[in-house]
């Protein structure tokens, strides 16, 4: 896949494919944020998979201004800077702990001991999930994927809105005064949010935040395990922290590609794009893309081009970055006080699930001493 985004976005940033009835492939970095930030012709309300099949938009993300704005605003009322800031203690104990855990066995399991448990953490403190909720998550999560290939968008969630709404009753029926209550109280457009609405913004808030933001932790100790030089590096110097998470987010993006559906006709790179058209945004490769990132497959934090997609652009771009930033950066921050590590064995990545995320499924560390 890496090796077909690479000739992608070297030699034809702007392709198209036959399959499901035909859509543009984006993979060049300047047509991809280009296409991103122009929502009035590169819509969003069809959906954000091909094929999108039946009802069941995601929140806020399958929805145009004004709607998408009228979503968006009580999300990210959630997701408040200093709320989340709140939170860097708690998410400080638990990599300390789990770190320190696998470093005395000598060797741990990255996405079950801690890439997995850190977002959910932060869902539990963000939204008050229950310990029931959140043991369901992951396997209700999982199951959605295998589903969306062959069914319906609300077809495959309907475990992970069931497992809501026994949430969102338990907190509304106890007088909870959380984020939960907060969202079931708010209005769109002078009206007060449908409990639908309400079961898709939690959606997206519980799988983007703890799917995206694993994968992430994953990809940054598969980079760092296979980089003991960029250790080294961060040992001696902590303050490269931020340079190696970002550079870990454009080598490997963790939410590959999303969909836009063409309003008025456009031109990306040289290449004319049609009214009713179908684009697929691959952010993962334009982040490879060899025209604004010289050795695009190499880790090399600190690079001078700045910016990357590996969060979108434009409106869409992601409501959660800062808080996957706070998780990330936490995690090198204390990389100073760990031995070397390096892989244990073979990693296992997913595919595309959703058609979109991907990361590790399993990577096994060893350290050193």
């Amino acid at each position: 896949m890496w090796a077909a985004y690479a000739r992608l976005s070297a030699e034809c940033p702007v392709a198209w494919s036959e399959a499901h009835g035909g859509f543009w492939v984006v993979t060049g970095f300047e047509e991809a944020r280009a296409a991103a930030r122009d929502h009035g012709r590169f819509s969003s309300a069809e959906g954000h998979l091909i094929p999108m099949r039946g009802p069941g938009r995601s929140i806020p993300i399958d929805f145009d201004p004004p709607l998408h704005a009228a979503y968006r605003e009580p999300m990210m009322a959630v997701l408040d800077r200093g709320r989340v800031r709140e939170l860097e203690g708690p998410i400080r104990e638990l990599v300390g702990e789990r770190l320190g855990a696998m470093v005395a066995r000598g060797r741990g399991e990255v996405v079950a001991e801690l890439a997995l448990p850190l977002p959910l953490l932060v869902l539990s403190e963000l939204l008050g999930l229950s310990e029931a909720t959140l043991a369901a998550l992951r396997p209700v999560t999982e199951r959605m994927w295998e589903r969306v290939e062959t069914e319906d968008l609300a077809a495959a969630r309907t475990e992970i809105v069931a497992l809501l709404d026994t949430e969102i009753d338990r907190q509304l029926d106890s007088g909870a005064t959380g984020a939960i209550a907060t969202l079931a109280g708010a209005e769109v457009e002078g009206r007060p949010l449908r409990r639908d609405e309400l079961q898709r913004m939690l959606t997206t808030f519980v799988v983007a935040g703890h799917e995206t933001t694993m994968h992430a932790i994953g990809n940054l100790f598969f980079d760092l395990a296979s980089n003991p030089e960029v250790q080294a590096a961060v040992r001696a110097d902590p303050g490269l922290g931020p340079a190696i998470v970002e550079e870990s987010l454009r080598l490997r993006a963790p939410s590959h590609g999303f969909a836009r559906t063409l309003t008025g006709d456009a031109d990306l790179g040289g290449t004319r794009l049609r009214a009713g058209d179908q684009a697929l945004l691959v952010f993962a490769a334009a982040n490879r893309d060899p025209r604004r990132y010289p050795s695009p497959a190499s880790f090399l934090p600190g690079r001078p081009e700045r910016g990357h997609l590996a969060f979108g652009a434009g409106i869409h771009h992601c409501a959660g970055a800062f808080l996957a930033r706070l998780e990330l950066r936490t995690i090198t921050d204390l990389l100073a006080a760990l031995p070397a590590f390096h892989l244990d064995g073979e990693p296992v990545f997913s595919g595309l699930e959703g058609g979109h995320h991907m990361g590790p499924r399993s990577l096994p560390i060893a350290f050193a001493g």
